[in-house]
This record gives structure tokens, sequence and C-alpha cells, in this order.
């Protein structure tokens, strides 16, 4: 893998990570499916058949307890109203049972079953009842033997059934339960195996690029290092196929190219130091690209050195027949330099003047500056007072946006409340007449949880209006800020304006002082130029004589033609 281009290094490593995402992704979407499907039949199927089944088991005690009743009543109205309430409590069973098997037709035997067992006791019922309507005591006896002998035992058949059919509805509860619980520790193990494997081929792909790139790279950095700092006896060990391994190889064959450039340029200037300019480059070949401009340069300064040397030679002649001549112009400069001194002096006093009034100025400019100062210092404040603005404005933001979660807390308290009014509605209907009460409270605690979020709804928009007029002013002020901070910038520029304007008053000041100075100066020096321009014809001689030594140096040089 250590010759594969970087790209195709990169794209197995990025590739191993994808896929081990895709199988985790897949492993999570497959898990939370199977977890729906487990909640949605145990909403719409466990939960349904646990209420209808107590409302069945609740309807069936009720009619033991009227068919009893029926054995001791007396007058014809109230064992009209046992039997209404017989026929009412054999309906609400009937339609238990239709309910259930609605939403779980998979308990179609077992509901078959206590169909028959209720025509049992519907008929021992009925002859309960048939007694009873004859309102003697024997009668009354008949009855209660047909409830005692025969009644209670069919009902107790159908109690017991409705029994087994509610622990089979349990059971079917547990084993749903278990499956989602399994589900969740299979899904759970699989996530942390596939992320196990992730981290450790990301772990194995970091190593490995780290060992194939990062230090190939650091070994080419400390030679380009070593090279910025002249050591060109640097070696690189490192050689592959990839994009390093290329540039390491141009990297080696650079430090080679300036190795036999800087070689050739020392060669070149060792022999122009010692006199000869004929001197030729010895690796011409090394000289590629820009470095080929190097030669021409050095080929020019040689050419320039030669004839330079070559112009000197010629200059020294010249000099020694102009000596003459320098002696005949030193007379004309003593005549020159007395009409020069009167009219020195006359200079100098107009330069004290213009010294006075440049001084003046200087002390306006100081005082232009100091008033300045004062004006940048005071924005200065102005800008320190929007900058704590700014940060009030923050603080508002930041605790408008935590309001705003408060309130999206409180309607999840409000969803909350509102499933378990739901789950205590179920309760109350398992409780049958004795949890009437306790359904009016869930009501009432479900239409409170529906005011809450409601509430909470009009609060968050309240809110949201809120962080929206804050992010406003935000923007405003952010805007001022930036407003007053180009103020800030334009008075520095000027206090920096001014302080140039100050500080060069003052060297114009000092200037023209030592322009007084020098005035004053050249007045003597022009009085003595007189006398040294008579000096000047003797050093004219003695210029002759130096310029003859001067022709032998150039002698010892060997010039290119």
């Amino acid at each position: 893998m250590k010759n594969l281009k970087i790209f195709i290094k990169f794209m197995f490593a990025f590739g191993s990570i994808l896929l081990a995402t895709f199988i985790l992704g897949i492993t999570a979407l497959v898990s939370i499916n199977s977890l729906n499907n487990i909640s949605n039949n145990y909403a719409e199927v466990s939960v349904p058949s646990v209420s209808y089944l107590w409302t069945a088991r609740r309807a069936i005690q009720a009619t033991e307890k009227m068919a009893l009743e029926a054995t001791i009543v007396m007058t014809e109205q109230e064992l009209k109203d046992i039997e209404s309430t017989l026929m009412t409590e054999r309906n609400s069973l009937d339609q238990a049972l239709k309910d259930l098997l609605s939403v779980a037709p998979q308990y179609q035997p077992q509901i078959d079953a206590i169909q028959k067992e209720l025509a049992d006791v519907s008929m021992y019922r009925q002859q309960i009842l048939d007694e009873a309507y004859k309102f003697t005591a024997e009668g009354n006896a008949r009855a209660y033997e047909i409830y005692k002998e025969d009644y209670h035992e069919a009902f107790e058949q159908v109690r017991l059934s409705l029994v087994s059919l509610t622990q089979d509805v349990d059971n079917q509860i547990d084993e749903d339960y278990n499956n989602a619980v399994r589900t969740k520790t299979i899904s759970t193990t699989i996530t942390v195996l596939i992320l196990l494997l992730a981290i450790a081929v990301i772990v194995f792909y970091i190593m490995l690029l780290t060992k194939q790139i990062v230090t190939p790279v650091r070994e080419l950095e400390q030679a380009a290092t070593l090279v910025s700092q002249g050591k060109l006896d640097t070696e690189i060990h490192y050689e592959a196929d990839d994009e390093i391994g290329l540039l390491a190889n141009s990297i080696r064959v650079l430090v080679n190219t300036l190795k036999s450039i800087i070689n050739d340029v020392d060669y070149l200037l060792n022999e122009m130091a010692a006199g000869d300019f004929t001197v030729r480059t010895k690796s011409e070949e090394s000289y590629v690209g820009s470095f080929h401009n190097i030669l021409i340069s050095m080929r020019k300064l040689k050419n320039r050195l030669s004839e330079t040397l070559q112009q000197i030679d010629t200059s020294a002649d010249q000099v020694n027949s102009g000596g003459g001549q320098v002696s005949s112009g030193a007379q004309a400069l003593a005549q020159g330099a007395t009409e020069q001194a009167s009219s020195v002096e006359e200079l100098a006093a107009t330069i004290k003047e213009i010294s006075y009034k440049i001084d003046a100025t200087a002390e306006h400019a100081k005082t232009a500056k100091a008033e300045n100062v004062q004006s940048h210092e005071m924005i200065n404040v102005c800008s320190q007072y929007m900058s704590d603005l700014m940060k009030a404005m923050g603080a508002i933001n930041d605790k408008s946006k935590e309001i705003g979660k408060v309130i999206k807390t409180i309607e999840d308290i409000a969803f909350q409340t509102n499933i378990l009014a739901l789950n205590a509605a179920v309760e109350a209907a398992r409780a049958g007449s004795a949890g009437k009460g306790f359904a009016v409270v869930a009501d009432e605690v479900r239409n409170l949880a529906t005011k809450s979020q409601e509430a909470s709804k009009s609060s968050a928009a309240l809110i949201e209006e809120t962080v929206n007029a804050v992010d406003e002013g935000s923007r405003l002020s952010e805007a001022t800020d930036k407003a007053l901070q180009n103020v800030v910038d334009s008075a520095q520029k000027i206090l920096d304006a001014v302080s140039l304007i100050s500080d060069a008053t003052e060297e114009q000041s000092y200037a023209v002082s030592q322009v007084t100075t020098g005035i004053d100066q050249i007045s003597s020096v022009v009085q003595t130029n007189s006398a040294t321009a008579e000096e000047s014809a003797a050093a004219s001689e003695e210029l002759s004589s130096q310029a003859n030594i001067l022709k032998d140096l150039v002698g010892q040089f060997r010039f290119a033609r």
C-alpha cells in the first residue's frame, strides 16, 4: 500500500468508515422498526384487550349478583328492575367480547367457548326469573336452588374462562415486553460491535496514514528546514512511487543542483578575487530554469568588473594629463570663493528669519496635537460604552433563548400529563364503576394538560417575537458599534496625521537651525577656499604620481577581451 496514490489511500480509509456507518445505520433502522411494531401491538391490541376483558369480568360479576337478588325480591317492580339490569350487563358483556375479538382475532376459539358457556348461564338465569315471577316462598326457594346448584357453577365456569383469557393476554403482553427487551439487547450489542469495529478501522487507518504520510512529510520538513539553514549535506531516505516519494525525489534533485551551483559560484568568485577575469563555469548544465539567471548575472559581473578596471587604466592616463589643468582651475576657484563669502552672509540672515517663523508653527502644532489626543480619549470612552451595550444585548438574547427552552419543557410536561391522564382513564375503565370518580379526575387532568400546552404555545410565540426583537436590537447595536469604531479609526488617523505634522515641524525647526549653522560654516569655509585652491595646485602634481601607481596596480589583472 506504500506505493499507492494518496487519493486511493484516503478512498480506502473513508470507504471503510462509510461502510461501517452504513451498516450501523441499517442496524439502527431495523431495531427501531422492530420496537415500533412491538409498541404498536401493545398500544393497539394488548391494552384494549385487557380493558375489554375487565369490562366483561365486571359484567359477569354483576349478573351473578343480580341473579342472587332475584331469588329474594317479593315485588314485581323490583324483579323487573333486576331483569333489566341483567339484560344491560349481558349486553355489556357481549359488546366487550365483540370488541375484544375485533382487536385480537387470535382469541376466537376462547371467545367461542365462553359464548357456549354463557348460553348455559342464560338458560339458568331465565329459569331463576321464571320461578321468581311466581312471587311465592316455594318459587323463591326453587329459584335459589337453581342459582346454587346450576347457575353458580355455570357462572363460575365462565368466570374462570375469562380469567384464563386474561392470563393469555397478560402472557402475550409479557412476551411482547420480552421481545422488546431482547430486540433492544441485540440491537445494542450489534451497534456496540459495529462501533468498536469502526473505531478499530479508524485507528488502523490513522496509524497507517500517519506512518505512510505524516512520517515522510516530517522527514521532508526537517530536510527543507536544514536546506533553508544552508546545510546542503542533508540526506532524504524516503523512496516510494506516491506523491510524497515524487516530492522527495524532487527535493533530492534540488539539493544536488544547489550544491553544484554553490560550488561553481564559489570557484568563479575565488578566481576573480585572484585577478583572473578569463575564468569560465565548470558545470553550466546545473544552471537550469531560474538558476540560469545566476550564471548570466555572474558573467555580467565578471564582464562589468573587467570593463571597469580597463576604464580605470584609461582614466589613470587621463588623470595624469589633467593634473596641470587642476592647478590653473584652483586659482580661479580662489577668486570665486571671495565673491561667495558676501552672498553667504546675506543668505544666513534670511534663514534666521525663517527659523523664527518655523518655531512659532511648531508651538501651534504641539497645541493641536494635545487637543486631538484629548478628543481621541473621549471617543475611546464612547466606544467602551458601546461595547458594554453590545454585551448587555447579547446577555438579553441568551436569556430569551433560555426562556424558550423553559417553555419547551412546559410543553413536554403538558404532553406527559396528557399521557398520564389517558393511562388513568384506562385504569378507571378497568376498575369499573368504582373508578368513575377517578375517570372524572383523569378528564380534568387531561383538560388542564391541554390548556397548559396551549398556554405554553402562546408563551413560546411571544418569546419568539421577543427574541426576534432582541435580535433586531442586537443587529442595530452592532451597526452602531461598527460606525463608532469607524469614527475611532478616523480619529486615530487624524491624531496620527497631527502627530506627524508636529514631528515634521520640530524636525524642520531643527533642520533650519542646522542650515543656519551650516551657512556660518560655509562662510568660514569659503574664506579658506582661496588658500585651499593654492594648495590644490601642489596636490595635482601628487595626483599625477599616484595615477602612475594606479596604472601599475591595474596592470596586475587579466581582462576578458
